[in-house]
């Protein structure tokens, strides 16, 4: 129900992309130190701590929202893409919550599971769109023909996240190239996928 939800939408969220832009102005983000301004944003809005930990105090996840230690604790094993990227979907969970709660209940979706896994694909998104600002990353992927490298390289991000993102450029007047995207692993399963082109 989820996916058939974000293929109806083709894939793209005018308001996460707007509120995206205006933590942006709000933050005073920087693309070359984005880590330093999410990890400041957090501390300074929601008095939020951010910590590398060691693996062996986080031997089975990636993070841990520590509410009543008021820190949000990062496995090591992280690389800086995906550290940037978990501080930007904490970002959301934490200062867009209404905006998110909104979106899902508009969804009509059915069942806490399902409205769960819908609150963090839009979180998710959303830190998409803090990561790579829309006009700029489709300029960006514009004047460097979609190179995805070269995008991983100008926007210091993984592969997967450059993938994603080409797949939600349809802003109204300034539409990407309508990119679908599988995540398939070495059993042939598919465990992500996402369209803005009508393939399901």
């Amino acid at each position: 129900e989820v996916r058939d939800y974000f293929h109806d939408t083709n894939n793209h969220f005018p308001e996460l992309e707007n509120a995206a832009e205006t933590l942006w102005s709000e933050a005073d983000l920087g693309i070359d130190d984005l880590y330093f301004g999410l990890r400041d944003h957090l501390k300074k809005t929601h008095d939020i701590s951010v910590r590398i930990m060691p693996i062996d105090v986080l031997p089975n996840m990636a993070w841990r929202l520590d509410r009543h230690g008021r820190r949000l604790l990062l496995s090591e094993v992280l690389k800086g893409p995906s550290r940037i990227f978990q501080l930007a979907i904490n970002v959301g969970l934490l200062g867009y919550r209404g905006l998110l709660d909104q979106m899902v209940t508009r969804t009509g979706l059915v069942g806490e599971e399902a409205q769960q896994l819908c609150r963090l694909g839009l979180a998710n998104y959303f830190a998409g769109c803090i990561i790579m600002p829309y006009e700029r990353f489709h300029m960006a992927a514009d004047n460097l023909r979609y190179d995805i490298e070269l995008l991983c390289q100008r926007f210091s991000t993984s592969y997967e996240q450059i993938a994603h993102r080409l797949t939600t450029l349809q802003r109204p007047g300034s539409h990407g190239v309508p990119f679908f995207f599988l995540r398939v692993d070495h059993a042939g399963n598919i465990s992500k996928r996402f369209s803005a082109s009508g393939f399901h």
